[in-house]
């Protein structure tokens, strides 16, 4: 991108309002697109239209060109994607210009003062814009015929004029695969919105209310005839997260709750730039924020407390910074909700992996999508309470458990502007061996291998305790309790009905027989055979399904016919045809909900036994040699993997101690390892100074 384009055109970053316009010069299909760029300040820009698109694959270049007050074609011109180059070709007009906000063009992305400007300026920019124009792209996979459904769905025909059917599932799928409904900016694009409409090849402008019909259609669908649509259509049809965040007293309570609860919700949005998954959802948070305020003030209550506190409006903000890289943003967000969410529930947040370069291991890494499913508060804490002596929910203001951990900056952290989280912790075991990895993406769920890692004593059940009353009996029947330890780590007590857990395990080993041409029995990695990295996680292959079976594990050929279904059911799912994921969805929707959190506690994870013989469900990038421990007031043990101190890669403290003797850990993951989930680390007395050791986590 060539700088010249903004000669004499620099905006007045003094003015909170100063921004530019792009010019659309006319013109026919084949001739080159042509621009204008135009100062201007949003309080008095003339009527212009904001551009909502995908930047595209930055490989793919497109030259356009700039012109000046008369049309003379200038020397200074700009290089950008071929998807933003076919927007502005789609849009542009035979005859006259058209005035447009096209973010890439118009702000100047070397200038990171510039960036900073513009982007605290984008609600703005978007609130005041015309309309939102949304760029899908070009025509392809039956789109045509899609946009022509959602019209009728919209607005029916009259009797025997209409669509006759609707597009098959794989096409509607097709059409939400569009990167377009994946990208995280578009949350605030769409939100923003006076009004909007979308461009999809030929088909002409298409009221957003089109594609707001079939958002509503489809929930209101039976659950197995549903279209999984991605956030970013719930978002935009609804304005909700999907979720209430409850009220809070403290208006910077309130707040830090919004920036998690969207920040969760829009993770598997996309974006070019990692630093835009927090920045670009900064000013929905504010939007919410003050609209839950405004709620609180009509309260007469809420009205007296703010009074009295004088309302605590003025904390400190996320505020954007492109001087700063991913890591720290990502840190900067952990460190700022830590205080409010609570140590419980941040280590909830951690991911399956991490990509972004440098990012402490205790801090959510929002560029990658995928998060464990049974790290949520909403684990029955009647079964799963590692953390603590007796079973209780983690309140993040409890004085108790906010002295349990603290951050400082450290000199054992590779960026010295990233604070190091310290807690207390009970190491549990070491990890001997792990089993193969499950993917239910790749229909590979290896419980059969898994099995073979098993001592006997994981068969047998609990006993029912003596002298039960009927209240204790039914609780003992109808719980994880009867279940046996190994099918108690397959679905993390996270179970009601327990005969589910049984009959889930056999489907799942009928659907395993099913499959043939198996490459090479999986073997398992052990102490002798594998060691954990001392730096992390640098070696790691970073592709998105490096969690399911690779070189030694299962590979799927083909399907035979699944035992438990009905003749019905095969003929309407051929051999083949059903993904692992599916297998429960023709049983009672009570017992299938149970059953899938088997596959929910499984996927993505594996087996492992420890050195003292327990077992348990491990990230899947656990290795053997990596530690398990409980942490002080958090439900869940962690997986760790002991970390070389910066005083140790330079010949000082001895051991995996930081310099004031305590232990330096890096997070793997979160764990459910049977045997010390319901509080027995504490068993023996003392209290959480004398039992835990300081763990620094790096």
């Amino acid at each position: 991108m060539s700088n010249h384009l903004y000669a004499g055109r620099t905006l007045e970053l003094d003015q909170d309002d100063s921004f530019r316009l792009l010019e659309l010069r006319p013109g026919n299909p084949a001739e080159p697109v042509k621009i204008r760029l135009l100062n201007s300040r949003v309080s008095a820009a003339p009527a212009y239209e904001a551009l909502s698109y995908t930047w595209g694959d930055t490989s793919l270049a497109a030259s356009i060109r700039a012109v000046d007050e008369d049309g003379v074609e200038q020397e200074s011109g700009m290089t950008v994607t071929a998807n933003c180059c076919a927007a502005l070709k789609r849009l542009r007009r035979p005859d006259q210009a058209r005035l447009l906000w096209v973010d890439a063009v118009c702000i100047n992305q070397s200038l990171i003062p510039e960036r900073n400007h513009q982007i605290a300026l984008m609600t703005r920019i978007y609130r005041s814009a015309s309309r939102v124009v949304v760029y899908l792209g070009e025509q392809k996979d039956d789109s045509d015929g899609v946009i022509s459904y959602f019209r009728e769905l919209d607005s029916p025909s009259e009797y025997g004029e209409g669509s006759k059917s609707s597009p098959d599932p794989a096409t509607l799928r097709a059409f939400f695969k569009r990167p377009w409904f994946h990208r995280v900016w578009v949350l605030q694009e769409i939100s923003f919105a006076n009004q909007a409409v979308f461009v999809c090849g030929e088909n002409g402008e298409v009221d957003w209310a089109v594609l707001q019909s079939f958002y509503h259609f489809n929930v209101s669908k039976d659950r197995r005839e549903r279209i999984d649509l991605p956030f970013s259509m719930q978002y935009a049809a609804t304005g909700k997260t999907g979720r209430r965040v409850p009220p809070h007293e403290n208006a910077t309570t309130e707040y830090h709750w919004r920036l998690q609860d969207i920040l969760v919700k829009s993770r598997r949005c996309r974006a070019t730039d990692p630093r835009d998954k927090v920045y670009a959802i900064l000013s929905l948070v504010e939007a919410d924020f003050q609209e839950a305020l405004r709620e609180h003030e009509s309260s007469s209550a809420q009205n007296e407390k703010d009074q009295d506190t004088g309302g605590e409006r003025n904390f400190d903000r996320i505020i954007p910074d492109y001087s700063l890289s991913a890591a720290q943003i990502y840190t900067q967000v952990a460190a700022a909700i830590l205080p409010t969410v609570g140590l419980q529930q941040l280590l909830a947040l951690l991911g399956s992996k991490q990509l972004t370069p440098g990012l402490p291991s205790w801090v959510p890494d929002w560029a990658c999508p995928f998060t464990y499913s049974w790290g949520s508060p909403h684990l029955a804490t009647r079964y799963v309470f590692a953390g603590f002596k007796t079973p209780r929910r983690s309140d993040p203001e409890n004085e108790e458990l906010t002295r349990l951990w603290s951050l400082s900056p450290a000199s054992t952290s590779p960026d010295d502007s990233l604070p190091l989280l310290r807690i207390r912790a009970i190491k549990v075991s070491t990890i001997s061996v792990v089993g193969p990895v499950c993917s239910i993406a790749k229909n590979y769920l290896p419980v059969e291998a898994w099995e073979s890692l098993t001592l006997p004593e994981h068969h047998v059940p609990e006993p029912k305790p003596p002298n039960s009353t009927h209240e204790t009996t039914h609780a003992w029947w109808n719980g994880p309790k009867s279940l046996k330890p190994f099918y108690r780590c397959l679905s993390a007590d996270g179970v009601v009905y327990p005969s589910c857990v049984d009959r889930a395990v056999e489907m799942i080993k009928e659907y395993n027989s099913g499959l043939d041409d198996l490459v090479s029995i999986p073997s398992s990695r052990s102490s002798s055979s594998s060691s954990p990295e001392d730096e992390g996680d640098e070696a790691e292959d970073e592709d998105d399904d490096d969690d399911g079976p690779a070189g030694g594990f299962f590979t799927v050929k083909h399907m035979k016919p699944s035992a438990w279904r009905t003749s019905k059911e095969q003929a309407e799912h051929p051999p083949g045809s059903e993904p692992l994921r599916e297998i429960f969805r023709y049983i009672t929707p009570s017992y299938r909900i149970q059953s899938d959190t088997v596959l929910a506690v499984c996927d993505g994870k594996a087996l492992a036994r420890l050195e003292d013989g327990k077992i348990g469900m491990v990230p899947g990038r656990a290795a053997a040699g990596d530690e398990v421990w409980v942490v002080a007031g958090v439900n869940m043990p962690f997986v760790c993997r002991r970390m070389a101190t910066h005083e140790n890669k330079h010949g000082g403290s001895e051991g995996n101690r930081d310099d004031d003797g305590s232990v330096a850990l890096k997070l793997v993951g979160s764990a459910y390892v049977y045997g010390v989930m319901a509080g027995q680390a504490w068993e023996g007395g003392g209290g959480w100074e004398t039992i835990t050791k300081e763990v620094v986590v790096c």
